[in-house]
């Protein structure tokens, strides 16, 4: 990892795990409550509440910028300084992914089938269009299938194939995922210390995936090269107060969040409008982060909560959405509490039980997947390890046997 100072560390745990709680925020509002559109008693503490709930989207484009910064400026940094080794990149990115995904697949599954054998009579599973807030992209009960279990697993989502069951947050996690091989295509390609024939097909692996993968992950590509661009300059003098990169940046959240939150009607961006509103808050995170990168200290809550929050904000982000479809199905079905309805007191407190709900099941989740990350990144180099003695020994032993056969008789 790079070799941050630890106020900007803490800032960048500060900012992980938060960004994870508003897309978990926007996810339970989507479910529980109507667009603010809809809403009839309006009033500033609600409009607040439906701003501060509906910060996903860009906290979306916070995770491609820290992810930038942090996993393809290391790998460029150890490029530049000779000590890149593309395997253990490799490993890295697939032990840090897979470990919770695979998993979450699993699991999300199991609970997806169980809401809907057992609590559907809110149709929520079957026939969630019916309900216009619900951030549910396909229909459950069409997606619960192997082909899609293995086109998520192979990265495919939103691509190929449709995510798997509910768990919406899918489509990012293999755009993160192609980014990362993306990456590694170039460094390799770039490797002076490697054979040309490598260095080729390194190559030749990076043009398939410009040619084959879509546009809207090409596009989002740059915003997490700026993350990479941002790893280079954490120690640039930039002359502006951490104060007014602050300001600057809540300003442009502001004028994004408006035009998702409070603009008439529900008409979607085109794609040219929906990447400048995603670039404009990944360089106003920029900003913000060079603004405070020279920071001796970082007085905001504790270092230790910012780091153990930011130790399972991947597997909250990535487990959230199927439980919390399953939490608000058993409610309407066993309980009679309605979700997507007008906002109120009442309907606060049960936002606020199932936030503290779906948090105890994530840290739960994570301390049998994420955490033992480093655990499965050892299995990998020792698997890797034993299949590379195994091919020494076999060029070993053809070595041997041509030079027996071609050895002239004694």
């Amino acid at each position: 990892m790079l070799n941050l100072p630890t106020p900007y560390a803490t800032l960048l745990n500060c900012c992980r795990w938060i960004a994870a709680l508003l897309v978990v925020l926007q996810h339970l509002r989507h479910l529980l409550f109507v667009d603010y559109g809809a809403v009839v008693h309006k009033s500033i503490a609600l409009k607040a509440f439906y701003f501060l709930t509906g910060l996903g989207t860009p906290a979306v484009v916070v995770f491609f910028v820290m992810s930038g910064m942090l996993v393809g400026g290391t790998a460029a940094k150890r490029f530049a300084s000779a000590q890149y080794d593309a395997t253990d990149y490799a490993v890295h990115r697939a032990s840090r992914i897979y470990t919770v995904l695979l998993p979450a697949l699993l699991v999300g599954g199991i609970l997806d089938m169980i809401g809907l054998l057992f609590f559907n009579d809110s149709q929520l599973y079957t026939n969630h269009r019916q309900y216009l807030s619900t951030p549910i992209g396909s229909v459950v009960a069409e997606t619960l299938n192997l082909r899609t279990f293995l086109g998520n697993a192979a990265m495919t989502q939103s691509w190929l194939s449709p995510v798997y069951g509910s768990n919406v947050v899918l489509w990012s996690l293999a755009y993160e995922w192609w980014y990362y091989c993306l990456f590694w295509a170039v460094l390799g390609a770039a490797s002076p210390s490697r054979r040309i024939a490598a260095r080729l097909a390194f190559g030749a692996f990076g043009v398939v995936l410009l040619c084959v993968l879509p546009k809207e992950i090409l596009a989002w590509f740059s915003i997490w090269l700026i993350g990479v661009a941002l790893a280079w300059q954490q120690r640039l003098a930039v002359k502006i107060h951490p104060v007014a990169g602050l300001l600057l940046f809540g300003a442009i959240l502001v004028g994004v969040q408006y035009s998702y939150t409070f603009k008439a009607g529900n008409v979607p961006d085109s794609f040219a409008i929906h990447y400048l509103k995603d670039l404009a808050v990944a360089i106003g995170f920029c900003l913000l982060l060079l603004s405070v990168s020279r920071l001796r200290t970082f007085r905001f809550g504790s270092a230790r909560l910012h780091a153990a929050m930011a130790d399972f904000s991947y597997t909250t982000y990535l487990v959230h959405f199927p439980f919390s479809v399953l939490l608000v199905a058993m409610a309407y079905d066993c309980l009679g509490i309605r979700f997507v309805q007008q906002p109120t007191v009442v309907g606060g407190a049960y936002f606020v039980a199932l936030l503290v709900v779906m948090y105890l099941y994530s840290y739960g989740f994570a301390t049998l997947t994420e955490h033992k990350t480093g655990r499965v990144r050892q299995a990998l180099r020792r698997g890797l390890d034993a299949l590379n003695g195994l091919r020494r020994a076999g060029k070993a032993t053809v070595g041997r046997s041509r030079g027996a056969a071609g050895a002239p008789l004694q």
